[in-house]
C-alpha cells in the first residue's frame, strides 16, 4: 500500500519544537518523487551559488556548469559583468560550449551552424539566414538567468522575477561586515562525487558533535552553537582564538590573522549555512565553502573552494605554508564524505526509521530540515523553530 509522502501528517514529529522533534523520514533521502519536488520548490526558486568572480578574472573567461538538466554558461562580458546563459543555441538548440568546460573566448559560437553570440548574449552572426523573411537577430539572444554578486560570490536565479539576492540575504552581510570578502582569492577548488543525498552532506556540516568522533585524529572537538536564524540562512559560531583551518597540534604553522577583523570574527569561526545548499566557513586567517549540488535522490556532488586574502597570497612563503592547510582540508573532507555515504546506505535499508535530534548539538539540523519541509510541502509562513540569539 502506497502512502502520500507529501501529506503533512507524516512530518508531525519533525515539526515538534526542538529538542522534541524527530529526524526526517528515510524517503526524504531516497525517494525520486521527493527529490523532484525539492528541485521544483527549492532549487528552481532560490538563489543558487555558482562560485567566485575571481575564478573568471578576465573578459571572455567562462565556465559551463550543469544544474537540474540545465547546462549553463557563466561568463565575464566585455563590460566586466558576470552573466549566466542557457547553453543552447537559439537556432536548432545545439549545445554551444562543452559541458564542464572552462576557458576564454571572444564570442560564443555554435558548433552546428556557426551562429555566434557576443559575450552579453546578443546574436551577432547567422550564416545562411540572409534571405529568411521576417527574421531579426535582435529577437534571438541567448536565454539568460538572473545573476548577482555578493562579496565576490556569484549567484544565479532560474526565475525571471522574485526577490533580489541582497533582499534574500537580509542582514547577513552585517554579521560579516569586517570580513574582507571582496579581497579574497580562490587558491584551490575540489569536487567529489558522492553516493548520498545532498541533504546528508548539508546536515553533517550543521552537526556540531560529529567532529569528536569522525575527526578525532584531525581537528578534534569543535562545539558550536546556533546564534542567528533567518528565513534563508543560519549562523553557527565557535569561539576559539586559534584558526580551525589547520590540524590540531599544528596551529603554529599557519598564516597571521586577517587585519581588521572585529568582534566575533576576530575571536572565533563563523559558520554560515546559506540555503539551500552552500556552507561558508569564515576563519581568522582564511575562508572556504562547501557547496552541495544535488544530482539525484541518492547522489550529489560536493564542490569545495578555499580562499585567502590577496595580502596573504602575495607572501613569499605562501605555497609552502598552504600545504599545511591543504593537508587538513583534504583529510577532513574525505572523513565527512565517508560517513555520509555510510549514512545513505543505512537510509536505503527498509528498517530505517526516524531518530531524535541531540538537544545540545543538532538544533541546526532541526531548523534546516523544517526549512526543507516548508518549501516542499508548500507551507505558507515558516514553521522552523527559531534559535535564541543569546547563548
Amino acid at each position: 500500500m502506497s502512502i502520500d509522502i507529501f501529506a503533512e501528517n507524516h512530518y508531525s514529529n519533525v515539526r515538534k519544537a526542538h529538542p522534541y522533534g524527530e529526524t526526517l523520514p528515510s524517503w526524504c533521502y531516497t525517494s525520486s518523487d521527493f527529490y523532484e519536488k525539492e528541485v521544483a520548490t527549492v532549487f528552481e526558486k532560490e538563489w543558487l551559488f555558482v562560485g567566485r568572480q575571481d575564478q573568471l578574472p578576465n573578459i571572455g573567461d567562462y565556465k559551463v556548469i550543469e544544474r537540474f538538466s540545465r547546462s549553463i554558461i557563466i561568463v565575464r562580458d566585455s563590460n566586466n559583468i558576470i552573466r549566466a546563459f542557457a547553453n543552447t543555441c537559439r537556432h536548432r538548440a545545439s549545445i554551444l560550449l562543452d559541458q564542464g568546460s572552462k576557458g576564454s573566448c571572444k564570442a560564443i559560437k555554435c558548433p552546428y551552424h556557426a551562429w555566434s553570440y557576443s559575450l552579453d548574449g546578443k546574436l551577432r552572426g547567422t550564416p545562411g539566414m540572409g534571405d529568411t523573411p521576417n527574421f531579426d537577430k535582435k529577437d534571438f539572444p541567448l536565454h539568460s538567468y538572473r545573476t548577482e554578486i555578493w562579496g565576490g560570490f556569484i549567484f544565479i536565479n532560474l526565475q525571471k522575477t522574485g526577490p533580489g539576492l541582497l533582499e534574500s540575504l537580509g542582514d547577513l552581510p552585517r554579521h560579516l561586515d569586517s570580513y574582507p570578502l571582496d579581497d579574497m582569492v580562490t587558491v584551490k577548488m575540489d569536487e567529489y562525487d558522492l553516493d548520498c543525498n545532498w541533504k546528508l552532506s548539508m546536515e553533517i556540516a550543521l552537526d556540531t558533535i560529529h567532529a569528536v568522533v569522525v575527526h578525532a585524529d584531525s581537528i578534534g572537538r569543535q562545539l558550536t552553537d546556533t546564534r542567528e536564524v533567518s528565513d534563508n540562512w543560519l549562523i553557527q559560531y565557535y569561539k576559539n582564538p586559534d584558526t580551525i583551518a589547520l590540524e590540531a597540534g599544528n596551529l603554529d604553522a599557519g598564516f597571521p590573522h586577517i587585519p581588521g577583523l572585529k568582534g566575533r570574527l576576530a575571536e572565533g569561526t563563523t559558520f554560515v549555512m546559506l540555503y539551500p545548499s552552500v556552507y561558508f566557513i569564515f576563519v581568522q586567517d582564511c575562508c572556504w565553502w562547501l557547496h552541495k549540488v544535488p544530482s539525484s535522490a541518492t547522489t550529489s556532488t560536493l564542490e569545495v573552494g578555499f580562499c585567502f586574502t590577496k595580502e596573504t597570497t602575495a607572501r613569499d612563503d605562501f605555497s609552502t605554508v598552504l600545504k599545511e592547510y591543504v593537508k587538513r582540508w583534504d583529510k577532513v573532507i574525505v572523513e565527512d564524505n565517508d560517513v555520509v555515504e555510510k549514512q545513505q546506505k543505512g537510509l536505503n535499508q527498509i528498517a530505517s526509521t526516524p531518530g531524535r535530534y541531540s538537544a545540545n548539538h543538532e538544533e541546526g539540523l532541526h531548523i534546516f530540515d523544517n526549512w526543507i519541509l516548508d518549501s516542499v510541502l508548500g507551507v505558507t509562513g515558516k514553521q522552523t523553530v527559531e534559535a535564541s540569539n543569546e547563548r
